[in-house]
């Protein structure tokens, strides 16, 4: 739900499971019923973590929790909570004033308009350029390119909050490979993984940069990340 992910305060696994939730449900937030269990792989999380998320989110008044027995729970997201959030007040409307009468005229003798100036390139415009609308995000999307960036994240040392536009950025370029995974990430640099083990910097105790994993994807393996687009470095925030 685009509500969720342009109007909620919130970060990390809280923000996973809200858009979660968003993306079980239908417009108007209700009919939302999955297990806490599917909410945790979602995450890539405990059932323990998924548990504090809702919590969390119940608490501040954003969803409510019908507890069944011997079958899931139900949730509902208050979407008018979400809509104040981002709504801006709106400007009123000077009042309509009424026209002057009007006078006819006899018209004018018909005379032929000159023919339209011949226009010229703007030399500061690329006519190669062509502006195209982008398809929309499903929720879907957004949570796995968030999942990513929570993992990259975690393997490298840096604040998410801090870096968040830098880090989004590197786990977009990763994504158009489909094998990469938040598990595989984990799985090769953090201690123990491939990174330290393979690699001299990793073997020096030396956490990876985000341009080192983007580099080195599946490089351990014999394979190659597929060809994207580099990113620049830049300092970031621990």
């Amino acid at each position: 739900m685009t509500l969720v992910w342009n109007n909620s305060r919130f970060s990390g696994n809280t923000l996973l499971i809200f858009l979660a939730l968003a993306d079980f449900g239908n417009d108007d937030g209700k009919s939302i019923y999955p297990s806490v269990e599917t909410l945790a792989r979602k995450i890539n999380g405990s059932e323990k973590s998924a548990h504090k998320c809702i919590k969390t989110l119940k608490q501040a008044g954003f969803i409510t929790v019908e507890e069944r027995i011997g079958v899931t729970n139900l949730y509902s997201i208050d979407v008018e909570k979400l809509v104040k959030l981002g709504s801006k007040p709106k400007s009123t409307p000077p009042p309509k004033s009424t026209p002057p009468p009007q006078i006819t005229t006899p018209p004018p003798p018909f005379t032929s308009p000159p023919p339209p100036p011949k226009s010229t390139p703007d030399p500061l415009i690329n006519p190669k350029l062509t502006t195209r609308s982008k398809p929309a995000k499903s929720a879907g999307d957004s949570i796995q390119l968030f999942t990513l960036a929570v993992a990259l994240a975690e393997v490298t040392g840096i604040s998410l909050d801090a870096n968040k536009g830098h880090v989004m950025k590197i786990a977009k370029l990763i994504s158009k490979d489909q094998r990469v995974t938040p598990a595989i990430i984990r799985e090769d640099y953090n201690p123990g993984g491939k990174w330290y083990t393979h690699d001299w910097r990793g073997n020096k105790g030396q956490k990876p940069t985000l341009e080192q994993v983007q580099q080195t994807l599946f490089t351990f393996t014999g394979q190659t990340l597929v060809k994207i687009k580099d990113s620049r470095d830049r300092p970031l925030e621990i």
